[in-house]
């Protein structure tokens, strides 16, 4: 590999990382601004634990991305990557 092709797959890696950090984001603030953690702390009583539950769906939604995208089947719009 020359010099140029890892640089091209240096910001291939970057996009990725970034495309993959956003999708994250915005599955949380669909979560939050539905009001769906403030209806489960309501139900189980558990107002301290508020911070917990955001920082679990952060990490679930990030490693659950990052998991479908180091995946060894990933369907892309582009076609299939065995």
């Amino acid at each position: 590999m020359d010099g140029m092709e890892l640089l091209k797959l240096a910001v291939q890696i970057a996009i990725g990382l970034a495309a993959g950090g956003f999708t994250a984001a915005g599955y949380f603030a669909v979560i939050t601004s539905v009001g769906m953690i403030n209806r489960i702390v309501d139900v189980t009583n558990t107002k301290a634990y508020i911070p917990y539950f955001e920082e679990v769906i952060i990490w679930g939604a990030s490693l659950g991305n990052g998991a479908w995208r180091l995946h060894r089947h990933s369907c892309l719009p582009s076609g299939w990557y065995p």
